[in-house]
């Protein structure tokens, strides 16, 4: 039963699908877990392009579905949106 789901299609687009959804989170943790040298600007920076993926229709994501997640992150991101970030963004030479 385990090889006939692992083999299916459907549980390898899930996982592309779950990667494609994560993989921005996880860079944003990861940056932030203390040990690769967070900026505010990197952070900022991070999280717009995390705000861009969510805004838009996701190819093999429930619509209803993903209006919650950016419902769920737009609460989280007005909450520490700051006009200082933007600021740090534009001033920060590596960015």
């Amino acid at each position: 039963m385990v090889k006939r789901i692992v083999h299916a299609s459907e549980h390898w687009e899930a996982v592309e699908l779950t990667l494609k959804m994560l993989s921005p989170v996880v860079r944003v943790m990861r940056l932030t877990d203390g040990k690769s040298g967070a900026t505010l600007s990197k952070v900022y920076n991070l999280m717009s392009q995390l705000s861009t993926q969510l805004e838009k229709e996701v190819v093999g994501l429930d619509e209803d579905v993903r209006e919650k997640i950016w419902q769920l992150f737009m609460a989280r991101w007005t909450y520490f949106h700051e006009p200082i970030f933007t600021a740090a963004y534009y001033l920060d030479p590596s960015s």
